[in-house]
């Protein structure tokens, strides 16, 4: 490795973090943020080409702003080296994770895959394709945040240069869409979401779906959408997460979803549902390779171990020759009966807010001495025993437990049921196959009630991003009058259709009709907001007049360029156009040099020119009223 300079630009270098072929990359300080920054150098060897994609990716990402997304903070060209200045984030990505543990829990991957689709989305609505979703491009915080980074082959919709020609193959080749290998240029968002899919089963499975070298067979497979079903590599991986990969890994566009808001429905109520603070904790643990730390999920946790303990006791049991007794408790029925009792958990649920396969449903059991409450180690899971649209009967696996006085805490999504109960011994009644004598304790519960609401807005004016949230009010449709939020913030509940205004003085408003859902406790409107008009009139228009609006090109049969609205200008008064308020230069040519005029256009207020066009003289006169 080259020396570590100890200033780039006006950043203090503090290590060299990586270095390649193409450049290097560098932890650094933000000299008046005072925050740790990542300076990523490319030497691009006058490669024209290169220079464009790494102005492209500083471009795109110095614009965004999301809880999900690297930070971007600058872009500058030093000697014969580019820089792009970014946030540091103090962990590590997904695909060394990966190395690491070779695969993740169930409720990590989706977490994981959660956050990634938010970032997704907001870039997709702003017209940008990522274009090389997978793991080395999820950064993963020792506090538990996920960003996504690497814009650097990254699609804007609304680029002017062409970067890529037709035909041109860009991404990672394990990852892309089937449309992808044909031509990266034109793909659609749909091309991310298939390499979503592709992560998600990659997190959960520990191998990905098309594993080895990219060779014409692999390509056939990946465009035929023939991968191996994720449940024969893990069968524990539920329903819901199966769904989620067969949707996004779709091989025909028609059938995979056409935007990331399809997968967010979806995920939003498994969200809402998780134990998202638990997650977050197991995954500050797992970066912070803290020992003993608990997974959330369903069959990661001990495995190796545990399979060489169940292995070691089975091999026992075998030679004792009573390994049967022992799995069913025979052992405890029959040998320990009289120090033993057996508990089993029949849970009946009315209205389930999701399918049995997709709720999160642990119970543990607690010592009830009254003084410190120890727990019991492992947890009760449950099967399905039950299930129709309006109904859910699951039961637990059965727990032998010496005699006394329990308290049992079961979590069903992020609602929890305590209960208390004094367990006697076993009976020693029954023949040897009798496996009766189980408490049988049975609960229920209805998943189906409202819930308070919360209500957040952030605004600000469409175009110049200025903030309006301080002056801005939300106002909630009632008995058909529309009142602020605050005179019914302690009223709103989940599960309601709500019509929604958003306003502010000199502003159009905007108005929601949503429906909320029972689980969606919380709202956030991020509004932009339109200022009201000013108007402009020309009067006296000859069609051989050049008109242009701020130096630009003005068709005045279809309109203006940006943000200008239709304008028709014939005959002795013109029909007025409407600007947002500001200044504007009008520029009015016939012959020569053009005449400027500088014009501040009001709210609500209108301009007047009035033209006279001599074409024997070959004059203009413009006036302005």
């Amino acid at each position: 490795m080259g020396r570590t300079p100890t200033k780039i630009g006006k950043y203090p270098v503090e290590d060299k973090i990586a270095e390649g072929g193409m450049g290097a990359v560098y932890k650094g300080t933000h000299p008046t943020l005072e925050q740790p920054v990542v300076l990523k150098k490319l030497t691009l060897n006058n490669s024209d080409h290169l220079t464009e994609r790494f102005r492209r990716e500083a471009k795109i990402m110095i614009e965004f702003s999301h809880e999900n997304i690297v930070r971007v903070y600058d872009h500058f060209k030093q000697a014969s080296s580019y820089y792009i200045v970014q946030e540091f984030v103090d962990g590590c990505s997904v695909d060394i994770l990966l190395k690491k543990e070779r695969y993740l829990d169930i409720n990590t991957g989706l977490y994981i895959f959660y956050h990634a689709c938010k970032a997704l989305q907001y870039a997709h609505n702003r017209q940008v394709i990522h274009r090389d979703i997978k793991p080395a491009n999820i950064m993963v915080s020792k506090n538990g945040e996920i960003k996504l980074v690497d814009f650097g082959i990254a699609q804007a919709d609304s680029e002017e240069e062409e970067l890529t020609k037709d035909g041109m193959t860009l991404g990672t080749p394990s990852y892309m869409a089937p449309e992808q290998f044909e031509d990266s240029k034109n793909v659609t968002c749909q091309a991310d979401i298939y390499s979503l899919g592709v992560m998600l089963y990659e997190m959960l499975t520990g191998k990905k779906p098309f594993p080895g070298k990219i060779n014409p067979e692999t390509i056939l497979k990946i465009q035929k959408g023939r991968y191996v079903n994720p449940k024969k590599l893990q069968p524990e991986i539920p329903g819901f997460a199966v769904s989620l990969i067969r949707s996004c890994m779709q091989a025909q566009l028609k059938k995979r979803p056409q935007s990331i808001a399809v997968l967010m429905k979806k995920l939003d109520r498994w969200y809402q549902g998780a134990p998202v603070e638990q997650i977050r904790q197991d995954i500050v643990a797992l970066m912070n390779d803290e020992a003993g730390h608990t997974r959330v999920g369903q069959y990661k946790t001990g495995r190796k171990k545990m399979k060489l303990a169940v292995a070691g006791a089975v091999l026992i049991l075998l030679l004792a020759g009573g390994s049967f007794a022992y799995l069913k408790g025979m052992h405890y029925r029959y040998l320990q009966c009289s120090k033993f009792g057996a508990i089993q958990i029949q849970l009946e649920i009315e209205k389930p807010l999701k399918k049995g396969g997709d709720m999160n449903i642990v119970t543990h059991l607690f010592k009830d001495d009254n003084i410190t409450i120890p727990d019991i180690d492992g947890e009760m899971r449950y099967k399905i025993r039950e299930e129709n649209e309006g109904h859910l009967l699951v039961e637990s696996d059965v727990r032998y437990l010496e005699p006394g006085t329990y308290r049992i805490k079961t979590t069903i999504d992020n609602q929890v049921i305590w209960t208390n109960i004094y367990l006697e011994a076993m009976k020693t009644e029954g023949s040897f196959f009798d496996f009766g004598d189980i408490r049988h304790i049975n609960m229920s519960w209805s998943s189906y009630r409202p819930l308070p609401l919360s209500i957040e807005m952030k605004a600000r004016e469409r175009g110049t991003g200025k903030d309006l949230s301080d002056t801005a009010l939300v106002s909630i449709l009632k008995d058909n009058v529309y009142v602020p939020l605050e005179a019914v913030a302690d009223k709103l509940e989940t599960d309601n259709v709500y019509k929604i205004r958003v306003s502010a003085e000199g502003y159009h408003s905007n108005d929601y009709h949503l429906r909320i859902q029972p689980y969606q406790t919380s709202l956030q409107l991020d509004v932009q907001l339109v200022p009201k008009e000013g108007f402009l009139r020309i009067n006296g228009w000859n069609p051989l007049i050049r008109f242009r609006i701020n130096g630009k090109k003005t068709v005045l049969s279809g309109g203006f360029p940006g943000e200008l609205t239709a304008l028709d200008i014939w005959g002795e008064t013109g029909t007025p156009l409407a600007l947002s308020p500001g200044d504007y230069i009008l520029s009015f040519q016939y012959k020569g040099e053009p005449e400027d005029y500088q014009i501040t256009v009001v709210q609500d207020e209108t301009i007047v020119f009035n033209m006279n066009l001599d074409e024997k003289e070959k004059t203009l006169t413009v006036e302005k009223e």
